[in-house]
């Protein structure tokens, strides 16, 4: 780690807002940043496949927060988080009724009661369900997403109404669902309800690129790149960079290490070999803390922020004898 040279790079702000004001003329998406979903072609026209890598659509099955909840739940002091298995019967449910909000349609008070019936009486450690929404403020998670694409965004959940609306409303929330139905047929969806932080700002997160077989962290980028990122001092940002790497670093540490003593085989064997990222969040007070892990690599659906996973990949992929930070400012 010490031989690596960490460099900060500050990209002018108008560049990238010139890339997205001239994809948005022309009715399509940047191609300068953020990008995902390659091709094989394009990574291995730059990065070839030798020393274990090979380019392969990556699983999702290790970044379930199933996984990962009691690592993330220390590094940002939660003290208590629940957890619901719903029944696959509720689950399709729910994806039907999403199909029915989408075509401009509420749920109708006999449909909520319903679905109100149907979901679990207790946790998955015996909490009744009616003591959980006693006054406490929630943020909902399935275990691949959260649901803050729902009609009502990153709002608290504080009543089983509010989970049933964010449920049905959320592509995201469904699709995810829908992934753990068709991956395992006996397998129950799990909902997780995790202390509403009004701290957690997506301006303050930052994306790390994990790569394969490197064990190693090879890039950070400031995660919402549409935006210039928030430093406390624009004359200190070098140095509030480098304090990222360092916490960034250490959660690597961390993530490796749970593995190693709660993951499954699975989920250990697809880390090292595919590699993975994780987003952080920097709170305006106290330390780096983080907020989930996700899939890499240019096939992968992950975004790449501020960078772009073909001209950046030699950097992303480990290949290069540095690690760069990239902020807009």
């Amino acid at each position: 780690m010490d031989s690596v040279k960490v460099n900060v790079n500050l990209l002018p702000f108008a560049d990238v807002q010139d890339s997205i004001t001239k994809a948005r003329n022309e009715w399509t998406e940047t191609r300068n940043f953020n990008t995902a979903h390659h091709t094989t072609d394009e990574i291995l026209a730059v990065v070839p496949e030798e020393n274990g890598l090979r380019h392969v659509k990556p699983s999702i099955y290790p970044t379930r927060t199933s996984h990962w909840l009691g690592l993330i739940a220390s590094t940002q002091g939660m003290r208590t988080w629940h957890v619901f298995e719903i029944s696959r019967y509720l689950a399709e449910e729910l994806a039907s009724l999403y199909l029915t909000w989408c075509s401009g349609r509420h749920l109708g008070d006999d449909t909520r009661q319903e679905l109100k019936s149907l979901f679990p009486k207790t946790t998955t450690v015996g909490v009744k369900a009616e003591d959980v929404f006693q006054g406490d403020k929630w943020f909902l998670r399935v275990d691949y997403c959260s649901a803050k694409d729902s009609e009502a965004g990153h709002s608290v959940v504080e009543s089983l109404d509010n989970l049933i609306d964010r449920l049905y409303t959320s592509m995201r929330a469904i699709r995810a669902i829908t992934d753990i139905l068709e991956e395992d047929p006996r397998e129950k969806p799990k909902i997780f309800l995790i202390p509403f932080n009004a701290a957690m700002d997506c301006s303050r997160e930052c994306r790390v690129f994990c790569p394969p077989h490197k064990n190693r962290v090879a890039a950070i980028s400031q995660y919402r790149w549409t935006e210039p990122f928030i430093f406390r001092d624009a004359a200190t940002a070098q140095q509030e960079a480098h304090e990222i790497y360092s916490a960034a670093c250490i959660l690597h540490s961390q993530i490796l290490e749970h593995a190693e003593r709660t993951a499954d085989a699975e989920t250990r064997k697809r880390i090292q070999n595919e590699g993975f990222t994780f987003d952080i969040l920097r709170p305006t007070s106290g330390d780096i803390q983080l907020v989930e892990i996700n899939p890499f690599g240019a096939m992968s659906g992950c975004g790449s922020c501020l960078f772009q996973w073909i001209r950046d990949a030699k950097l992303l992929y480990g290949l290069k004898e540095q690690v760069e930070l990239r902020f807009a400012v």
